[in-house]
């Protein structure tokens, strides 16, 4: 199809003389669901389908992308002519930055809004051109992210946490060999860029579910899925819903505090943003062995509960904080006295590596106070009692790490390094207060 808009200076409709308009009924509007069942209406819609298909030219004035009627209708006359016109008569689709009306349609249509979300996170008009389409497969391949950490999490609840293990082992080899020819178009693969990053993590993420849903169907492990399994069962959907609501809060309240920290930090320029995000790459990866702790330590004490022994739940979480504080303090010392030499390993501006080293020092000194946070939150979970870490995270990353990385960064004039000492703080007062509540004892009380 062609595609045609206005300029700001020619935002009115114009008609070439001697040209017929042909202007059809569309049923748009309050209620329109309820109208469309009415006779008349449907007769209307009826009458703008064909006209849409017999059409060489559609004329879009001040048209809404979110009509789903209106979409279809121009989805099957795109169909029945690939060489229609679509015009659009709309300031706020006018020409920009020299991108004209088919990116502005598929951007809006087929994409998950890549670039409104770069940009809104601060992102430069450079910066948002280049990378949008990484973030485009990113989020459209998060259905595969969901399913691999549900299904590593029904492998870890059953107590077979090796094939967890395993998925993740497979997930990542693939995305670390995919990586470089598709970044790079080594051999038969495409140079594709930052975009082949995407494309790469998206194949080994996909072939991580693939492995789990081998094990999960061929019926030799604990948990065995069968089709009689695949029906619908309200108490079961309802149980699953509430003990999880909590759980879902904890990941919206955390991703929605990293998203503004990031926005805050995007106002100092693309290096020291692109600085930072590399510290925290660091930080995660660090991160992954506690983590497994941490879900060892909610297992035991799903399974330790449940066998009627408190007390021995108990024992196994500090256990395990004990065991992540040891890894932690040896991580923290590594980010201190080597945190320069890791941010070179991943980029060459030098902007970026100060603002990383800088990131890496500060998180370093709070790093030891998170083993407990995150070893003691992942307890309260596993006990069922999801609300209580909601309720934290919601004080902690909300109430107090944002309102602080603000006050340090706008009104103190720190810039970054106020929201690196906010993360330090609030990771501190995250682990003493989980540990505070955790010892009063009411998880072992809750009742899944």
């Amino acid at each position: 199809p062609i595609f045609e808009i206005n300029s700001l200076q020619n935002a009115i409709l114009q008609i070439e003389k001697g040209k017929n308009i042909l202007v059809s009924n569309i049923v748009t509007g309050f209620q329109k669901a309820q109208k469309s069942f009415i006779t008349p209406f449907k007769q209307m819609q009826a009458s703008f389908d064909k006209d849409c298909c017999i059409a060489t030219k559609i004329l879009i004035i001040g048209y809404s992308f979110g009509d789903a009627h209106i979409n279809a209708s121009i989805k099957t006359a795109l169909k029945y002519n690939p060489n229609l016109i679509l015009h659009f008569i709309d300031p706020a689709y006018c020409e920009k930055d020299g991108k004209k009306g088919y990116d502005l349609l598929c951007n809006r249509l087929i994409s998950i809004f890549p670039e409104e979300i770069l940009s809104f996170m601060g992102g430069s008009p450079k910066l948002v051109q280049q990378n949008y389409r990484f973030t485009q497969i990113m989020l459209t391949g998060n259905i595969v992210i969901m399913l691999l950490f549900v299904n590593n999490a029904i492998f870890r609840g059953a107590g077979d946490a090796s094939i967890a293990m395993r998925t993740l082992l497979i997930a990542n080899a693939i995305n670390i060999i995919l990586d470089p020819l598709f970044i790079f178009g080594i051999g038969p693969f495409p140079k594709m860029g930052v975009l082949g990053a995407a494309v790469a993590t998206t194949i080994g993420r996909s072939a991580g579910v693939l492995y789990q849903f081998y094990h999960l169907f061929n019926g030799k492990e604990i948990i065995k899925l069968a089709q009689k399994h695949f029906k619908i069962n309200i108490v079961i959907i309802r149980s699953i819903i509430n003990t999880s609501l909590g759980g879902m809060f904890q990941f919206i309240i955390g991703s929605c505090s990293w998203i503004f920290l990031a926005k805050i930090i995007a106002e100092s320029g693309d290096s020291i943003t692109s600085g930072y995000i590399t510290a925290i790459r660091i930080c995660i990866f660090t991160i992954l062995p506690a983590w497994g702790l941490a879900n060892a330590a909610a297992t035991l004490v799903g399974q330790n509960l449940g066998a009627g022994k408190p007390e021995r739940a108990e024992k196994s979480v500090w256990r395990s904080a004990l065991l992540s504080f040891i890894f932690f303090a040896f991580v923290a010392v590594i980010f201190y006295f080597f945190g320069e030499i890791l941010m070179r390993f991943f980029t060459t501006d030098e902007v970026a590596v100060k603002a990383g080293t800088l990131c890496l020092h500060i998180l370093a000194i709070g790093y030891i106070f998170f083993a407990y946070g995150m070893t003691v939150t992942q307890a309260f979970n596993g006990a069922g009692d999801t609300k209580t870490p909601t309720i934290i995270n919601l004080f902690v990353f909300w109430m107090l790490q944002i309102p602080l990385a603000y006050f340090l960064a706008k009104y103190l004039k720190m810039g970054p390094t106020g929201v690196y000492i906010a993360i330090g703080i609030a990771e501190t007062v995250l682990a003493i207060v989980s540990i505070i509540i955790f010892k009063r004892g009411k998880w072992k009380l809750v009742k899944v």
